[in-house]
């Protein structure tokens, strides 16, 4: 019995030799244990989060694809409608000077895309800067 009131022994963090009385080097493993255990159901919790946040990311990138050609589909639709109908009502001249015009439009709209490719790679890469950083904060 004078044996368990001897202190006990005990190495921290800092590496510093501790004498703790029994029941706190007891109350000390508990709570070791207990931190053990929600570090590890953070770990865990966050591996799920990131799961969900790619599946996520990948919906979006789908939906948005998805959109972004059935709007072009639209647009191609009602080209080729109001063309017909212009065939129509314009003479050859009006439609040769239509034709350009929808040319120069076409040609104004791919540098569009262009440059909003670019400024979306820039943001993905931001995001991406971003996420790392996060990532090494929370190491």
């Amino acid at each position: 019995m004078a044996e368990s009131s001897l202190p006990s022994t005990l190495l921290d963090e800092a590496s510093t030799v501790r004498l703790l009385p029994p029941a706190e080097t007891q109350q000390s493993h508990a709570l070791t244990a207990l931190s053990d255990g929600f570090r590890d159901a953070c770990a865990t919790f966050d591996a799920a989060a990131a799961s969900l946040l790619r599946h996520a990311d990948q919906r979006a990138q789908a939906v948005e694809t998805a959109k972004l050609a059935v709007l072009g589909r639209r647009r191609l639709l009602a080209a080729a409608s109001t063309a017909s109908s212009h065939a129509a009502v314009l003479g050859s001249d009006a439609l040769a000077t239509e034709a350009r015009r929808l040319q120069a439009l076409l040609v104004q709209k791919q540098a569009d895309v262009a440059r909003l490719s670019t400024y979306a790679a820039s943001l993905q890469r931001t995001a991406q800067t971003q996420r790392e950083f996060l990532e090494m904060m929370r190491s």
